[in-house]
Parts: structure tokens; C-alpha cells; sequence
């Protein structure tokens, strides 16, 4: 019996014995299982639900309880193989791009598990052009490193993208959101305006970044009231309003993009990730390639792991 059809053997077993077990502490029945009658029901209860989280443990494939509660970029390639063939259905036009959250569990990148391995591999297989950029390959853990290359992906030269990359930061701050996000994270660092023009530009800032921070959930702000916000705002919003500033590899995954897709003519370039960043420089480079070159702006794709 293989290790996978023993834990799914072993995860129904565990699932069985807790449902007898939870139904039992609640009905308190006395003749019905030998050998238990004097434990507390609370005991029986909780070594019930102890077998039910394993049960369920070994049926998400033997990851651990992080694989189950945690964001997984890893578990949406196989999603993003679909929206990339029927994007290209050439297979020798294709060429992918990996950033560093398709390596994030939790907004942490972690070292692969064994169930990570067979889904990136099985991903590497499948396009015979993955590349990473210098950057993002720095962040990656050693294994994770040696796993890639050795399965065929390609780390970009890292002189030549850094020569690239100061001309690329125009795609980040064309985007208003982007835009904004750089120049308001100062003032989470406890900067105050200097001026009525100052205070002026971050109310215009706050104004710009309300409907992202709506569109995410919780606290719904009201764009009417961006001067009011400018305290409470930056309490609460720091950290997803960080999320929106571009960091060195970011910078990197969109020189790369825009190389790749002026090196490989005819071939279609699609971007793995799900960093905002990324997303709105994709859209800002896209539109800057439209008036410039349509066919080449047609042949960038940003393909979401969300």
C-alpha cells in the first residue's frame, strides 16, 4: 500500500472512531462500547476531536496544520497552468515568470514540503521556459534554490537586469495607487506636514488609496472624509498600505518581463504572482508599450495567484 493510501486508510479510520466517540460523550450511553462506560464524556469528547484533526491532517495529504489554515500561492498553479495554455496554445511561445509570492505561505516565503515539490515540479515540467529574476532567487531558501534550477528553471543574469531596472520604477509610480502609497509611508513613520500644500497632497494621497483599502474588506471608509482620516487612518492601515510599495525584486520581475518579451519576438511572457505591486507596473508598463509597440504590450501577461 502506497504512503498516500495509507493515510487516507488511517485519516478514515481516525474520522469513524471520533464520530463514535463525539456521539457517544453526547448521548452518554452506557451499554453501547465496551470498556469506556467510567470515562468522563468531556475526555471522550476531546479524544474524539483530537482524532478528528488528524483525520483531517492526513487527508489534506500529510502538510501539517500550516498547509491547511495558511494562503498557499503553490496550490494555485495548477489553476495558472490552465489560464496560461488557453492564453498560448503553443506550448514553444510560452514563457513564465515566477516572483517571490509564488513561494509564500502566510505572507512568509517558507521552505518547499514534500507536497510543494510535486506541484512545482509538476509546474516546471509542463513549460519548457521558467524564469526567475536575480532578485527574487536571492530571497528563496538554499533547497528551494537547488530545486528550481535543478528542474529546469532559469535565473535571469543578474547584471544585466540590474542595468535595466532604474528605467522600470516609471511603471510603479505611474500608477496613482502605487504612487500613493510611497509617498504617504512616510508619514506612518511619524513624518507630519509641513505645510497646508503638504497636508494638502497626503488628504489627495489618503483620497487614492480609500477605494483599494475598501475593495480588501473590513473598515469601509469614506472617501468624503479622506482629511479626517489622516490618525486613525494610519493605525490601522500601515501594514496593507506597505503591501502596496514595490521592493527591489518587484522591480526586478518587471525588467525582466519587458526583456524577455523584447528577446524572445513573438513569444507570450505571463507573470506568476500576486504582489500589487507587480500588478499595477504590469498595467502601467502594458499601456506605456501600447502606443509604443501594441504587439509587444499584447504579449505581457499578469496572471494572479490570488
Amino acid at each position: 500500500m502506497g504512503k498516500r493510501r495509507f493515510e487516507l486508510v488511517l485519516a478514515a479510520v481516525f474520522f469513524l472512531v471520533a464520530m463514535f466517540l463525539l456521539l457517544y460523550s453526547q448521548t452518554g450511553v452506557t451499554g453501547g462500547a465496551v470498556g469506556i462506560v467510567d470515562i468522563p464524556s468531556m475526555s471522550i469528547m476531546f479524544l474524539g476531536l483530537l482524532l478528528l484533526f488528524s483525520a483531517v491532517v492526513l487527508y489534506a495529504g500529510g502538510r501539517g496544520i500550516e498547509g491547511i489554515i495558511e494562503k498557499e500561492s503553490l496550490s494555485k498553479l495548477r489553476e495558472v497552468m490552465g489560464t496560461i495554455d488557453i492564453a498560448q496554445a503553443d506550448d514553444r511561445k510560452r514563457i513564465v515568470l515566477l516572483d517571490e509570492s509564488v513561494f509564500e505561505k502566510g505572507g512568509e516565503i517558507k521552505p518547499l514540503t514534500e507536497s510543494d515539490r510535486s506541484k512545482l515540479k509538476g509546474f516546471l515540467d509542463h513549460y519548457h521556459k521558467v524564469y526567475i529574476a536575480p532578485e527574487v532567487y536571492a530571497m528563496l531558501p538554499e533547497e528551494t534554490k537547488n530545486f528550481l534550477t535543478g528542474n529546469g528553471c532559469k535565473v535571469l543574469n543578474e547584471e544585466s537586469v540590474s542595468k535595466r531596472t532604474p528605467a522600470s520604477e516609471r511603471y510603479f509610480l505611474n500608477s496613482r495607487t502605487v504612487r500613493a502609497a510611497v509617498e504617504t509611508n512616510p508619514y506612518f513613520s511619524g513624518k507630519k506636514p509641513e505645510s497646508e500644500d503638504e497636508a494638502n497632497r497626503l488628504a489627495d494621497n489618503i483620497m487614492a488609496l480609500l477605494p483599494v483599502l475598501n475593495a480588501q474588506g473590513g473598515r469601509k471608509w469614506d472617501p468624503n472624509k479622506a482629511r479626517d482620516y489622516k490618525d486613525i487612518f494610519r493605525s490601522e492601515s500601515s501594514e496593507r498600505i506597505k503591501k502596496l510599495i514595490p521592493n527591489a525584486a518587484d522591480r526586478q520581475t518587471i525588467t525582466s518581463a519587458k526583456a524577455l518579451a523584447e528577446g524572445y519576438e513573438g513569444d507570450s511572457i505571463f507573470i506568476c504572482s500576486n504582489r500589487p505591486p507587480v500588478r499595477y507596473a504590469t498595467t502601467e508598463l502594458k499601456k506605456e508599450l501600447r502606443t509604443e509597440d501594441p504587439l509587444l504590450s499584447g504579449r505581457i501577461h499578469y496572471v494572479s495567484l490570488d
